[in-house]
């Protein structure tokens, strides 16, 4: 009996024979040859070290006094594991080197042979800790498809995996600067980087002026220019950036740039009592302050710190929350503004009910207290009959009599629907009424021996029993 095995398993070889036959059997796989004497009609052979590939094994009986010598061949496959691979590479910028990590599974060895067809690129590069680190420099813009193909070994299948990635060009801020507006003229200069490309456009009033970029600037007269003059440069962009589109205000001062400005939350639904943390990103250059308002009434006015101002701001209640932020400018950007909005969810309130057993005829104080800030109305059903109350300060104090002895249940429900922050909740406790207690007295005269006595007991008017 045999069975196929994996590269790095043992081989076990069974070989039975007839009844009460006695002596050895050989067996010989590929170049060894492996003798044992046969016990309870069988011999069990255990082999190591079996490469990947097909193997005839052949079992030769040497015979006995009895039974004639035989042999009979069989085959056995040793297969080799499956590999995989998995690849992975980030996006990046022009100019950056694309940095690849293939790893292949298990403990494989070898090596794997790198592809990028779209840009010629090819090489085969040896694993060291299941892995494969490269970087390939000089992409342009674009998508790139690489390929790697782990080239298999004695254990492992060849195997392969791809990932795309992209190289992204890179965005340009803009510095416009420009001369004072003397006789309705002024003189424009863009600076870009100094490998950029291209024409700068800037535009007035429905008129288009041109510049080429040289050396990281266009420089562009204009005309028919007024102090407060709006105008808009664009840039179309070239192989390595991204064009742009940029307004500006001119003034006797010089330009005044429209900045971009964003204004986000961290989540878009919070609960009341929540921290909403609100993020105005405005120029990384930009000077002065951001006002927040939240619908619409002023909730801080905060200083810019590299580019960004953070406002935390706690969510009173439920609803819909317009969030503006307003950039005030400085002597760089005009004023801008921008904004966005949050919805909050009411949160669940705590019903707690107090009350303690008390005797018949005693009045009972049952107390139930929700969050503090909460508003709307407390029911509470005690042995059958309803009681309602307006919640003040956190709490609504019911007073109730006439109840005999015995066990009560409490049930409380706080109605939250004229409530913006809470949703409303139910309690349930008990208590009990105990009976009153009852003073004795008992009174008894001196009698002689033989003579009736006469013995007086008290109790409370109105006791029976």
């Amino acid at each position: 009996m045999i069975s196929n095995i994996r590269v790095g398993d043992n081989a076990t070889i069974i070989v039975g024979v007839t009844k009460r036959a006695s002596g050895n059997i050989t067996i010989t796989i590929g170049d060894r040859t492996l003798s044992k004497e046969i016990v309870d009609d069988k011999v069990t052979f255990v082999v190591d070290g079996l490469a990947y590939g097909t193997y005839n094994v052949t079992a030769s009986y040497s015979g006995d006094s009895k039974f004639l010598a035989s042999n009979i061949t069989s085959s056995i496959y040793v297969a080799k594991y499956d590999s995989a691979v998995v690849v992975t590479v980030r996006d990046i910028f022009v100019d950056d080197d694309a940095v690849v990590e293939v790893t292949v599974s298990g403990n494989a060895t070898g090596n794997v042979t790198i592809a990028i067809e779209s840009v010629g690129y090819f090489e085969t590069l040896d694993i060291d800790g299941n892995k494969v680190i490269f970087s390939v420099p000089g992409l342009g813009y674009g998508n790139y498809t690489v390929v790697a193909t782990y080239n298999g070994d004695s254990k492992y299948l060849i195997s392969s995996a791809n990932a795309s990635f992209n190289v992204n060009k890179l965005n340009i801020t803009p510095n416009i600067n420009s001369t004072s507006v003397l006789d309705n003229k002024t003189t424009v200069t863009v600076i870009v980087p100094n490998d950029a490309v291209g024409e700068i456009e800037i535009s007035l009033n429905g008129v288009n002026f041109f510049g080429r970029i040289e050396d990281g600037k266009a420089v562009i007269n204009l005309t028919d220019v007024g102090d407060g003059s709006e105008i808009t440069v664009i840039f179309e962009g070239d192989d390595k950036y991204n064009g742009f589109v940029a307004d500006a205000v001119i003034t006797d001062q010089g330009v005044r740039i429209h900045p971009s400005i964003t204004v986000g939350t961290d989540k878009d639904v919070y609960l009341a009592d929540d921290v909403a943390v609100i993020t105005v990103v405005v120029p990384g250059d930009a000077r002065g302050n951001v006002t927040i308002k939240i619908n619409g009434q002023t909730v801080g006015v905060e200083n810019i710190t590299n580019g960004k101002v953070i406002y935390n701001y706690t969510v009173p209640s439920s609803g819909t929350f317009t969030v503006e932020a307003i950039y005030n400018g400085d002597l760089k950007y005009s004023s801008a503004t921008n904004s966005t909005s949050f919805d909050a969810d009411k949160v669940n309130s705590t019903v707690n009910i107090e009350v303690n057993n008390t005797a018949v005829g005693n009045e009972i104080i049952i107390v139930v207290k929700v969050p503090g800030d909460a508003t709307g109305i407390i029911s509470i059903v005690v042995d059958g009959k309803s009681y309602n109350k307006t919640i003040s300060a956190g709490e609504a104090v019911f007073n109730i009599t006439s109840l005999n002895k015995g066990n009560y249940s409490v049930f409380a429900s706080y109605d939250a629907s004229g409530d913006v922050k809470y949703i409303g909740g139910t309690n349930t406790t008990g208590f009990e009424v105990l009976g009153k207690s009852t003073p004795i007295s008992v009174v008894a005269d001196p009698v002689t021996y033989g003579e009736n006595a006469l013995i007086v007991i008290t109790v409370d008017n109105g006791a029976t029993g």
